[in-house]
């Protein structure tokens, strides 16, 4: 609505058109500006263009109305100074005056629904031909979107048709400044992957022979020379390498190292990988027939009646001594009877926990 508003294309151009580049047309039919804001995220576009506008936002909450500036909104990425029970109700944008030109410009990775690697909003104010204020605001480069004084300042004061010193800049962005890519460490191998082009199948084999061949080649690593190794944050149930089979794609097979990036790279193309892809399962049944809980979960709930215990008896769960849902039980009752001695609030919340612990 916002990029096809008349009023906002007549008065505020770039901010039409950078509403009508936000995601897609499915995100934009969902989202609201409102929202945006709130949710503070660094690399989203209104923030941008609406601090370097100078827009503020009217708050609505249990203590009154408020109004907060879109610069101070964000307190840290997906953070903002929004009080419990506040809601942001209006966005008011100042009328640019007849001397003043906006523009916003987002650098993308691959596609429109990407955010952005880094965009730039830019806001001059022009008399006789010359700058006599700008504001730059630059997004996606830290947690909040980043007032470039020292860059406006280059521009104050310059005739619009004689561009800024941008030698520097030229350097860094076309790779004549350092980096810590360029960094080269001496007798250091570079590594590359071999990724699943499928979510699911089984390998049947690993023809690593065509790698060994490419020049400079160091090693090729799979699996079955490194053994089963396991990580992950919760659980660790994440092999580095797939084992046998490889349940999403884009997982790790093998792993090639080389004196030399082309080479880790060709390397790593050279691998030959035989998959039996699985048929897809469809639905959330489907997919309860298959693999109804994590194993590690599994072995965690009662096993008398219910689904947990059918799978003990189909031989997918080894069966544990003892009786585990009688000492949930217990537990329960434990957590039940210190609560009741606190207060009414604590109990009510109590109560709903332990429920939710048992389901």
């Amino acid at each position: 609505m916002l990029a096809r508003d008349p009023l906002l294309r007549r008065e505020l151009p770039a901010a039409a058109a950078m509403f009508g580049h936000i995601g897609n047309v499915r995100v934009r039919a969902w989202g609201t500006v409102g929202g945006n804001l709130a949710l503070a995220e660094p690399a989203q576009d209104p923030p941008v263009l609406l601090t370097a506008l100078d827009a503020d936002v009217l708050v609505r909450g249990p203590g009154g109305t408020r109004r907060v500036p879109v610069a101070g909104l964000a307190a840290g990425p997906m953070t903002t100074v929004l009080e419990p029970g506040e809601l942001i109700t209006h966005v008011a944008v100042p009328r640019p005056g007849p001397d003043e030109r906006s523009a916003y410009l987002k650098f993308l990775p691959v596609t429109a629904d990407d955010y952005a690697t880094v965009s730039v909003a830019v806001r001059l104010r022009v008399a006789g031909g010359v700058v006599t204020a700008a504001r730059i605001v630059c997004g996606a480069v830290g947690p909040l979107p980043v007032d470039c004084a020292e860059a406006a300042a280059l521009v104050v004061g310059r005739p619009t048709a004689e561009p800024p010193d941008v030698s520097e800049a030229w350097a860094r962005v076309s790779g004549g400044a350092g980096y810590v890519g360029d960094v080269r460490v001496p007798d250091a191998l570079h590594a590359a992957f071999v990724y699943s082009p499928w979510p699911a199948a089984r390998i049947e084999g690993i023809d690593v022979g065509p790698a060994l061949e490419v020049p400079g080649m160091v090693a090729v690593l799979t699996a079955d020379g490194v053994g089963e190794i396991r990580t992950g944050r919760a659980l660790r149930d994440y092999p580095v390498l797939a084992a046998g089979e490889v349940r999403f794609a884009g997982q790790r097979v093998a792993a090639v190292a080389a004196t030399t990036r082309e080479a880790a790279r060709e390397g790593a193309a050279a691998v030959e990988v035989d998959y039996d892809v699985r048929p897809a399962v469809l639905g959330l049944d489907a997919a309860v027939a298959v693999d109804p809980l994590h194993p590690s979960r599994l072995r965690r709930l009662p096993r008398r009646g219910g689904r947990p215990a059918r799978a003990q008896r189909a031989g997918r769960v080894a069966p544990r001594r003892g009786r585990p849902g009688r000492r949930l039980r217990r537990r329960g009752q434990g957590v039940r009877g210190r609560l009741r001695r606190g207060p009414q609030p604590r109990r009510a919340a109590g109560a709903a926990c332990l429920r939710r612990r048992r389901v």
